[in-house]
């Protein structure tokens, strides 16, 4: 039988990230792929929305909002949010939580004090961000190392806002990107906790409209013209359009009614705000030049087909 030394240098101290990392078990069952409704992923959401959950229940919030573009799950709830100056260790220190305080949370579910640690260890990307009195705190995480520390800022928004979404609608033409442009600056400089909760939002305008005497259809790409003019027909009518006010009121409700098309404005997991609006906004200009170039693309614009 082979022997195996088991020495002092066998022993192992894990800090809690590491311990969740190499024993998920322990904290959320079975990992599996997201096919079973116990696989590790939705007991991970579920300790999040519970929190969420505790402040509705007890009388504390009113709403919760889930959200889940691309992979990633945004939970916000309007409740009391974490104190300002305990964001970053809820989230990130084990066992620590409001929740071992019976006079705050009298009823409560989930693991108190481990889940909200257990997903952020868990989890490649992991944002936090609280509001109270006018204030907000947030801070970033990658796989329960924290990557980004925001400090403490005034905020205009309430613990509840009060419109979800703030829609940026501009020509489609390069004057009306350029006006985008600057928005999404303003948005950025003044109020980036909107930019990063996904308030924010580019509203997509038609470039074409294809109609014969029967129908009307409006087309947002070249690719969309060309099926449009396949489908009504030979001869149709075709306009295109630059700017918003070649669209007429009764036509530009349909654009913002049931079929609207928003994108959401979302940034890169690793963005640095400042730093991106000091390069592409600031005054480097000669750097911004030699960016453009290096990386510059020629499109051409669409031209009118012969109906």
């Amino acid at each position: 039988m082979a022997t195996h030394n088991y020495t002092e240098a066998s022993i192992r101290s894990l800090d809690w990230r590491e311990h969740i990392r190499l024993r998920p078990g322990m904290y959320i069952g079975k990992l599996g792929d997201g096919s079973a409704q116990d696989d590790g992923i939705y007991v991970l959401l579920k300790e999040i929305i519970d929190n969420s959950i505790d402040e509705y229940v007890t009388g504390h919030g009113k709403r919760i909002d889930l959200q889940v573009p691309d992979h990633c799950v945004t939970v916000r709830d309007y409740g009391r949010d974490i104190p300002m100056g305990k964001v970053i260790d809820c989230v990130s220190k084990i066992n620590t939580g409001g929740k071992y305080d019976s006079i705050s949370f009298q009823k409560s579910v989930g693991l108190n004090g481990i889940g909200t640690k257990a997903v952020n260890a868990l989890s490649t990307y992991f944002y936090v961000q609280a509001f109270r009195s006018g204030q907000t705190k947030a801070a970033s995480f990658q796989q329960g190392i924290l990557t980004e520390d925001a400090p403490l800022q005034s905020t205009q928004e309430p613990d509840g806002l009060r419109y979800r979404k703030i829609v940026v609608a501009t020509d489609a033409d390069v004057d009306g990107m350029h006006i985008r442009l600057l928005l999404l600056t303003y948005f950025l400089q003044f109020f980036p906790d909107l930019v990063r909760n996904r308030h924010v939002y580019l509203l997509e305008t038609p470039l074409f409209r294809v109609r014969n005497q029967k129908e009307t259809r409006y087309c947002y790409s070249e690719v969309e013209k060309q099926a449009a003019m396949a489908q009504l027909g030979p001869q149709p009518e075709i306009t295109c359009f630059k700017g918003l006010g070649e669209i007429s009121a009764d036509e530009f409700q349909h654009f913002i009614g049931k079929d609207i098309r928003l994108e959401p404005v979302a940034l890169q997991k690793d963005t640095h705000t400042q730093q991106f609006l000091t390069f592409y906004m600031g005054k480097n200009t000669l750097n911004r030049q030699h960016f453009i170039i290096d990386n510059l693309r020629v499109e051409q614009e669409p031209q009118m087909s012969d109906p």
